[in-house]
């Protein structure tokens, strides 16, 4: 899509729902990295704390 958005989702050009699904049939429990953009383009209306516990929300609620 050429701009990431602010905090993880479980939308875009990644399968998340399918890789946590494989993840889970294999008994897998990778550790898993956020990383936060900060390019030109990104939307910046969360400080990094801010942005960094929303992923991480994100996150969890995409892994059940």
């Amino acid at each position: 899509g050429g701009i990431w958005t602010e905090t993880f989702t479980r939308e875009g050009d990644v399968d998340y729902g399918r890789l946590f699904e494989v993840l889970r049939q294999h008994d897998i429990r990778a550790h898993l990295v956020l990383e936060q953009a900060a390019e030109a383009g990104s939307p910046t209306m969360l400080d990094a704390v801010a942005a960094h516990r929303a992923s991480a929300a994100n996150l969890r609620a995409s892994q059940k």
